[in-house]
């Protein structure tokens, strides 16, 4: 959020909006959600939600963050001595698992 300051304005609002702006925020007003440590996607996958990225060609080209470890921008397989020794079992079958469920 401190990077995208339009959608941190608009968060606010919606705050204030919600829970009033001279009321005190307790425990119970944030949601469960919130508070988890790590993302339960299975798959992580990076999203701007707030954007409507469109269907044009873009797509299609290869990403060049590297998911094996290299780039701290995406390390769902972990890195170095932790790496997750199916990583390339993952690589291969993803193409499997998402083409299956798409009936």
């Amino acid at each position: 959020l401190l990077l995208n300051t339009e959608v941190l304005f608009k968060a606010k609002q919606e705050i204030m909006y919600v829970a009033g702006e001279n009321e005190n925020l307790s425990e119970s007003d944030v949601i469960k959600e919130a508070l988890r440590h790590e993302s339960r996607n299975t798959m992580h996958i990076a999203h701007t939600p707030e954007r409507f990225l469109g269907n044009n060609n873009n797509n299609n080209k290869k990403s060049s963050i590297d998911f094996k470890g290299q780039d701290f921008e995406l390390i769902q397989f972990g890195a170095g001595r932790r790496i997750c020794p199916a990583l390339t079992l993952a690589d291969r079958m993803m193409h499997i698992y998402h083409c299956g469920y798409s009936d």
